[in-house]
């Protein structure tokens, strides 16, 4: 790991000096979950340096900035209004899937124990899953989306307080699960929603004062939080903790450690455009027992690496396959540079609707929302976006026609009232 960072430190912070400026002028703050996509590329770039793919590398990110810019820099919506569609729906559906989520996350500690307090935070929290509860580590995936939802309710309702009383508990529970990523996303959403002054209704003012005098502090406590985690695996890996917050910004982009071998390209020669839609499809055709689960690209790059055909005792490890490390494996040089410029316009497109977009249903914001931070799973993996957002309709598919039925229920018990009073 050292050896790794001291060999190629230079040249991600020059990678990612270059594409910050590059891409400044799409990001809307640190917190902006594109940044990652940032740190991704540049890592990618400084550990390519070294091989004759890293042309192509550097060529397919150009291009993706490209469709960057033919989208243009998106401008925030300033148009406010009055009051919003379907708050109440939104309060159901939040409180029901938080019960979910608590209620999933207590089993899981009271079976396996609190991954925090474990010796071992990071290990502890994949770990902590065994057979017959796959779909509980799904429900806490798809936790994401609760400080989308939390963060609507604490600005656009009356019962502040309450909210954001749930709010402390998921960010609780989210620290207690050992996830560094989870913290930072909660932060990341709650920032995004502080700086889109169409959601800020006037009466919702002072609360955004008091943030803005007490963020500071909050800051501070992330920090610690996060710097302890970071810390106590470092110690426990025993590894210089510098060393370790430096390898693991730089792992966003170890897919190409083994991708840019050339022996590790050829084992992938023999696929093609029609295995493009096999693999980005398969996590639901497989769920589906349609088709069996193929081995993730990237487990299959560390097996050809390493010139074998089983791994780890069957455990399922491997980089994530890039966008244009994809690109390449299903459509060839040229192929993969125009690929990557339709996931730049494509990303590009969708940041510029959602940030622009004029808030009246707040179900279908916070929906749009969670679509806004789930680009960079796309960029990443894109079978496995594909994949997350499937689980997203299987598992709160039947939890928002719940709510839905418990509002319409709501709705037609509040009109006999009034009816009732006038007869």
């Amino acid at each position: 790991m050292e050896e790794t960072v001291l060999k190629y430190g230079g040249y991600y912070l020059l990678f990612s000096v270059i594409l910050f400026f590059l891409f400044r002028k799409f990001l809307l703050s640190v917190f902006d979950p594109f940044l990652f996509v940032v740190l991704m590329m540049s890592s990618s770039l400084c550990l390519s340096v070294d091989s004759s793919i890293f042309h192509y590398v550097a060529i397919s990110i150009f291009s993706f900035y490209l469709g960057f810019k033919c989208i243009g820099v998106p401008k925030r919506s300033k148009l406010k209004i009055d009051y919003f569609v379907d708050l109440r729906l939104l309060e159901i559906f939040t409180l029901l899937f938080f019960s979910l989520f608590f209620f999933v996350s207590i089993f899981i500690f009271k079976t396996a124990g609190i991954p925090l307090l474990s010796e071992n935070p990071s290990e502890a929290k994949t770990s902590s899953f065994v057979e017959g509860t796959g779909w509980i580590r799904r429900i806490i995936f798809l936790s994401g989306f609760l400080p989308v939802c939390l963060s609507i309710l604490l600005i656009a309702s009356k019962k502040k307080l309450f909210y954001g009383f749930i709010f402390f508990l998921y960010a609780l529970v989210a620290i207690l699960q050992g996830s560094k990523s989870g913290l930072i996303l909660s932060i990341s959403i709650f920032w995004y929603f502080y700086q889109q002054n169409n959601i800020w209704k006037d009466s919702s003012l002072r609360l955004k004062r008091i943030i803005r005098s007490k963020i500071k502090y909050f800051l501070l406590i992330t920090a610690f939080v996060f710097i302890s985690i970071v810390l106590k695996e470092s110690v426990i890996e025993n590894q210089d903790p510098i060393f370790s917050v430096a390898f693991r910004l730089m792992e966003f982009g170890d897919v190409m450690l083994y991708y840019k071998m050339p022996d590790v390209r050829l084992f992938f020669s023999n696929l093609n455009f029609f295995d493009f839609f096999l693999y980005e499809f398969n996590g639901i055709l497989g769920m589906l027992r349609i088709m069996d689960y193929y081995e993730p690209l990237g487990y299959q790059m560390v097996k050809a690496f390493w010139n074998t055909s089983s791994l780890f005792d069957d455990v399922v490890l491997g980089p994530n396959t890039v966008f244009f490390v994809r690109g390449h494996i299903f459509f060839g040089y040229i192929g993969g540079v125009f690929y990557s410029y339709l996931m730049g316009l494509s990303a590009a497109y969708l940041r510029k609707i959602i940030i622009e977009w004029e808030v009246k249903n707040v179900f279908v914001y916070a929906l749009l929302v969670y679509v806004f931070f789930q680009i960079p799973t796309f960029l990443k993996e894109s079978s496995q976006g594909v994949s997350s957002l499937f689980d997203f309709l299987f598992y709160l598919g039947p939890i928002f026609l719940i709510s839905l039925f418990i509002n319409e229920s709501l709705k037609v018990f509040t009109n006999s009232r009034k009816i009732n009073l006038y007869e």
